[in-house]
């Protein structure tokens, strides 16, 4: 069953089973997270007329659906959305216990009573700003007066934000930059690789802003790895072609010091990875894994794309193949590694708009994306193959060791019965042994892709746009592991 078709299935029981003093308009209107817990209130004990402890759920749903209203027609009151647009979120509403039905409010009819209601209904609210900092606020006129203070410097501080839609005015900068300098477009392919599984907007406002950024990661992402944000840290915001906010925190921003594990590459699994990917074992790594990958149509492509000629194409090609080069190369030194790799700035250079470059550059780290997670595929491969040669090795010498201790046994054996229903009970267990199951359980992460509009203003003041994919899925940080060990210094 599907969370919708819980959830829906859970509604219509409510409605059939109980009689409801708040309308089903009332639950369908509430966000999808708060509709999922109240179906888990529900199927906590499902109604059955037979069973009259059943009817006593009725009551938990009451306080947890009556809370629920109240909390959503709050939001809308202080104007939770646009709070959200400037950077401020809601972190926690706590209620009384108990929510009367006198303190359940149609949306529709905001006026003095509503404000009563809330007095005394909510006991603690608290926020958080784009910077980090909070606020708790103990009723509901205090939190009221802040917010129709225009000096209120929690509510109503300006946030820079960095639009993907328009990359900031020091990107561009850091674009042209790159276009007059080998060092510098060197350094920013191989940080697209270091931090890969991200977006090109996202990597060049990070080179830009904080080029010695090790990892990038949203507030919840690096919670989910046991990491926290330390108070006071500044996001880089971006903000999508639906307006929506993503708050971006480097490793430096995060209070724990051990840094998330990463797969590395060395000349201990390099020819299995290689083996793995099908590449010749003299034909290097990152030439063989790009071979699998580009191909003459997706070049062709590209150019068209970017409005670069046919009879460029052999020039444009080397270079671009290059760019990806760099990026693969920046992702798989680190643990060490160093490659050598000139810079060639042939196909950048026969670019006029800074949205073309960031076109161009986006194009190079979606290609090496794709050859990366080949590489990352392949060393998860790898270290499954390795983690089962060790439980076969230790299968094995468990088998011998038991044998050793069989054939000690029948040299001193009286051959009694006791000793012969001994072995017996011994050689059960051996066969229960054999019998047993090997291998890890692998996880599979449901991917989306959110495709975004990048794109700054020309010379001529026309704006001019390119599709950017957006992972914010992929970005996963780990717990340590076997195989992925981490490495200081590095970056996703």
């Amino acid at each position: 069953m599907t969370e919708n078709e819980k959830i829906s299935n859970a509604i219509d029981e409510i409605f059939r089973h109980y009689d409801c003093i708040y309308e089903r308009k009332d639950l369908e209107m509430l966000p999808h997270d708060v509709q999922l817990h109240i179906a888990d209130v529900y199927y906590k004990k499902p109604f059955d007329e037979d069973d009259y402890s059943t009817y006593d759920i009725s009551r938990e749903l009451d306080r947890e659906i009556f809370k629920a209203i109240n909390i959503n027609t709050f939001k809308k009151l202080i104007g939770a959305d646009e709070l959200r647009k400037n950077g401020v979120e809601i972190v926690d509403i706590k209620t009384k216990s108990a929510i009367e039905k006198d303190f359940c409010f149609d949306e529709n009819s905001l006026d003095d009573d509503i404000d009563y209601g809330f007095s005394e209904s909510i006991t603690e609210i608290s926020f958080r700003n784009a910077t980090g900092e909070s606020a708790e606020f103990t009723s509901y006129e205090e939190l009221k007066k802040s917010l129709d203070n225009p000096d209120d410097e929690f509510f109503h501080k300006p946030v820079q934000r960095t639009s993907i839609k328009d990359f900031s005015s020091a990107g561009a900068e850091k674009l042209r930059e790159m276009t007059a300098n080998n060092e510098t477009y060197t350094e920013f392919l191989k940080f697209q690789g270091r931090v890969f599984k991200h977006t090109t907007s996202v990597a060049l406002e990070f080179f830009t802003q904080r080029p010695e950024t090790k990892f990038i990661a949203t507030r919840e992402q690096w919670e989910q790895s046991k990491r926290t944000v330390a108070q006071g840290s500044e996001a880089i915001r971006f903000v999508d072609s639906n307006g929506k906010n993503t708050d971006f925190y480097d490793f430096s921003q995060v209070e724990e010091t051990n840094p998330p594990p990463q797969w590395t590459i060395n000349k201990n699994n390099a020819d299995k990875i290689k083996k793995q990917l099908g590449i010749p074992e003299k034909t290097p790594l990152i030439s063989g894994v790009i071979h699998s990958t580009v191909n003459p149509t997706h070049i062709t492509s590209c150019m068209s794309a970017l409005g670069i000629p046919p009879k460029d194409y052999r020039e444009f090609s080397k270079s671009y193949v290059n760019a990806i080069q760099l990026v693969i190369a920046g992702r798989l030194e680190v643990g060490g590694s160093t490659f050598n790799i000139p810079a060639d700035l042939t196909a950048l250079k026969m670019l006029k708009t800074d949205s073309q470059k960031l076109a161009f550059l986006t194009y190079v780290a979606d290609t090496a994306r794709e050859s990366l997670m080949k590489i990352e595929n392949a060393v998860k491969n790898v270290i499954a193959e390795e983690r089962v040669e060790k439980n076969e090795l230790r299968k094995m010498e468990n088998f011998n060791t038991t044998r050793t201790e069989e054939r000690s046994g029948r040299r001193t054996s009286d051959n009694t019965a006791g000793n012969v229903g001994e072995q017996s009970d011994r050689s059960k267990s051996r066969e229960n042994g054999r019998s047993s199951g090997l291998g890890d359980d692998t996880e599979s992460t449901k991917r989306q892709e959110h495709k975004v509009v990048s794109g700054v203003q020309n010379e001529n003041g026309e704006r001019s746009g390119v599709l950017v994919q957006v992972r914010p899925d992929m970005r996963t940080l780990q717990p340590e592991s076997d195989g992925l060990r981490a490495v200081d210094g590095g970056r996703t």
